[in-house]
């Protein structure tokens, strides 16, 4: 397993037991932003539209700018799919890059189902077969980051902070969807705003 965080990649041997830093900056304005794995390549992105490939994890080569800020990515079995700003981008191989279609909002997580990619940010959710043709927005009915699917459904999870009453609570929310359109929403019970993703 491979994961991102601010500063940095880790990876874990045991099933996410444990975590070991391969990869790391002394920029702190570098926030490594989404990583996915197409069978044997790792490619990961960051704010700074600097792309890092590895094939196992531990060797990271850095494959220069490629966009201006890339918030996610995901695999589909063909292409690399990565979101910067209000555009998306694809990739065979995580080192050259197409944009491909210009979209209506920032979105800030990308997963795929085995039939669409699935990108979420903010409160509205698009849909893609191969990151080219994309549906029209869709509101998620929530401020959601990021995304997820487990074989069934896409669970995209975010936050927002509740003024009243004071002092400020901080709301957990997720959202869930069969086919990325149409979606159905809850509260977390735990007052934090949910930011983790799966990779």
């Amino acid at each position: 397993q491979v994961t991102d965080t601010y500063h940095g990649i880790y990876i874990s041997w045991n099933g996410g037991g444990a975590w070991t830093s391969v990869f790391s900056t002394s920029d702190l304005s570098l926030w490594v932003t989404g990583v996915a794995w197409n069978g044997s390549v790792f490619c990961a992105v960051c704010n700074k539209g600097i792309v890092f490939t590895s094939t196992d994890g531990v060797s990271w080569t850095v494959n220069g700018v490629q966009f201006s800020n890339a918030t996610c990515i995901s695999w589909n079995g063909t292409v690399f799919c990565c979101i910067s700003a209000n555009t998306c981008y694809t990739s065979p191989d995580g080192v050259v890059w197409t944009p491909t279609a210009s979209l209506p909002h920032a979105y800030t997580g990308i997963a795929w189902n085995g039939m669409v990619f699935c990108a979420v940010g903010n409160s509205a959710s698009q849909t893609s077969p191969d990151g080219v043709t994309w549906s029209p927005p869709s509101s998620t009915g929530a401020k959601v980051i990021d995304v997820a699917w487990n074989g069934e459904i896409f669970c995209a999870v975010g936050g927002y902070a509740d003024s009243i009453p004071y002092p400020q609570v901080f709301r957990g929310v997720c959202s869930y969807s069969v086919d990325g359109v149409v979606w159905k929403s809850t509260t977390i019970p735990d007052d934090s705003i949910v930011t983790g993703k799966q990779n």
